[in-house]
């Protein structure tokens, strides 16, 4: 097959087809073609054993700490955990919105909110044990009771028992779609429809093994199971839902063989193998297998279109078979604060045909929103945001995405102030000025002296009435604060203080006199306009 990958074989694990056909000799297959993308520590968790796929997260039972762990889909960012359970998380469920959690014991069942609360419910399993289980469907939720041999559906709000079923056999799980809910007893399915458990299921006989710990997956054709009995090999049993015909794989040489939760995207199941240390896919359209990756430590295994997430050896990993590239190179994410909402100029594509969306990968100090059809971006203050366009996933092509960084900075504030008496005489002691300044923005306007040149100028920062002392020249500036998406503005404005000019008046009538009188006295004094100031006669430019 083109493009296939190198296989890593592991000579205990084989797949032979029975059932409605002749048994074969073991048949190797095409790979999933797994490429890994991202892989997540295992020292963000403590003995991790199951993980889910729901909306843009995957959440991992975290089970030795008995905490669930929230992480990004896209990038494997861990986002936070729940605090500690009281019981030992054991099952998880989506319904579409919430994650839903049974555990080893306790009886109980937890709803887990996206901000990583959570609300336990009362107890639904009287007698509870490991092997009850939780499924969920477009916001409805189901229980299952090994002890009880009870099916429950619980109202996702109260979390009270909404209606309850004596299954008729104790169960080792179930899965759940919008119509219909699968429970595996053994070597039957039990099938109920869902918004009617108390009606009679269908019951099919499916030849599994029965008294072993069964894994089981939902796809969109089959309902898988796999376990085994003591003494016997592995088998994997296909419940095709469209006529409920069953056929059976023997998937292990080993008796005893230990299989972790497993799952299925409608052309593989990925069964993860403890005993035989192996982590293998199974060609749902072949009929055929193969061994993704050997000599680790798998446990669990869930997926998504084109995603393969997998817990190997205590790390989280992402794989996918086909990583769709996406391109989004817009010019204008440079903008000010008041051009928002700000439409991209151009539009995400993909390297597939996945359809495009948008997310807010960040909504930083800009606090950004985005219209997930359009990308258009609004921001509700300065700053930036990370706005990520999304590929969805295709049947041959898992998710993609890449992420654009958004400014928006503050607009340019104009402020105008054009006082028309910006002279007076140092005499007046104020100066209230004609005109008040104005700006382009909402900023509030005051006012501060910059500079008093000696002048003892001050300004009220509201009114913008200045005070002096001595002549000079006063810098006063009139400041527009920030805000509504603006910087501040300024400018400044030069008042300018004077001395006031006097009259001095002086018309003696002698002026003349004979020198052999040697000394003249006027016969009047100058008089001054100002009689608060000195005043001095010089002669020759002496002071007299």
């Amino acid at each position: 097959m083109a493009n296939k990958r190198p296989r890593i074989f592991a000579p205990a694990v084989f797949f032979a087809l029975i059932s409605l056909f002749a048994i074969q000799p073991p048949a190797q297959g095409a790979s999933a073609g797994l490429t890994q993308v991202l892989s997540v520590a295992s020292t963000n968790f403590s003995s991790p054993t199951n993980l889910i796929v729901g909306g843009d997260h995957v959440w991992v039972l975290s089970q030795s700490n008995k905490r669930i762990v929230k992480l990004d889909r896209f990038t494997g960012a861990v986002l936070g955990s729940t605090a500690t359970m009281t019981d030992t998380p054991n099952k998880l469920a989506w319904d579409g919105t919430r994650l839903w959690v049974s555990f080893l014991s306790g009886g109980k069942i937890a709803r887990v909110n996206q901000d990583l609360t959570f609300t336990v419910s009362g107890t639904v399993c009287t007698s509870p044990l490991f092997n009850d289980s939780v499924a969920a469907a477009n916001g409805r939720v189901f229980v299952s009771c090994w002890n009880t041999s009870l099916l429950a559906e619980l109202n996702p709000d109260t979390l009270a028992v909404a209606q309850s079923t004596a299954i008729g056999s104790m169960p080792f799980g179930l899965r759940a779609n919008d119509s219909k809910v699968h429970v595996d007893t053994g070597n039957q399915v039990r099938i109920f429809t869902v918004g009617s458990l108390t009606t009679a299921p269908v019951v099919v006989n499916t030849g599994m093994p029965t008294n072993s710990a069964h894994q089981m997956t939902l796809d969109s054709d089959f309902f898988w199971m796999v376990g085994n009995n003591t003494g016997q090999t592995a088998k994997l049993g296909r419940l095709r839902l469209s006529d409920n015909s069953v056929t059976l794989y023997t998937v292990s040489t080993v008796t005893n063989a230990g299989f972790n939760p497993i799952a299925s995207d409608g052309r593989f199941v990925y069964l993860p193998n403890t005993t035989e240390n192996a982590f293998a896919s199974f060609d749902i359209t072949a009929g055929t297998w193969e061994v993704e990756v050997a000599n680790t430590t798998p446990t669990g295994v869930a997926t998504t279109p084109g995603e393969v997430w997998a817990i190997l050896s205590g790390s989280v990993r992402k794989y996918s078979t086909n990583v769709q590239s996406v391109t989004w190179n817009p010019s204008n994410v440079s903008n000010t604060l008041a051009a928002s909402p700000i439409t991209p100029n151009v539009q995400a594509t993909s390297s597939s045909s996945g359809a495009i969306s948008y997310a807010v990968a960040t909504a930083g100090t800009a606090q950004c929103t985005v219209n997930s059809s359009t990308g258009v971006v609004s921001a509700a203050a300065v700053g930036t945001c990370t706005i990520r366009a999304i590929a969805a996933a295709t049947a041959n092509a898992s998710s993609g995405y890449t992420d654009v960084v958004f400014t928006f900075s503050a607009q340019a504030q104009t402020v105008t102030w054009s006082p028309s008496n910006t002279s007076v005489a140092v005499s007046s002691g104020s100066l209230t000025p004609d005109s008040l300044a104005t700006s382009t923005g909402p900023g509030s306007i005051t006012y501060s002296v910059q500079s008093a040149g000696g002048t003892g100028c001050q300004v009220n920062s509201a009114t913008a009435v200045l005070t002096f002392t001595t002549a000079g020249t006063c810098l006063v500036r009139a400041t527009a604060a920030a805000g509504g998406g603006f910087g501040a503005g300024i400018t400044d404005v030069s008042f300018t203080f004077t001395l006031q000019s006097q009259t001095v008046t002086w018309a003696p009538t002698n002026t003349s006199a004979l020198v052999s009188a040697a000394t003249l006295t006027p016969n009047s004094l100058a008089t001054r306009s100002k009689r608060n100031l000195p005043l001095f006669v010089l002669n020759n430019g002496a002071r007299r």
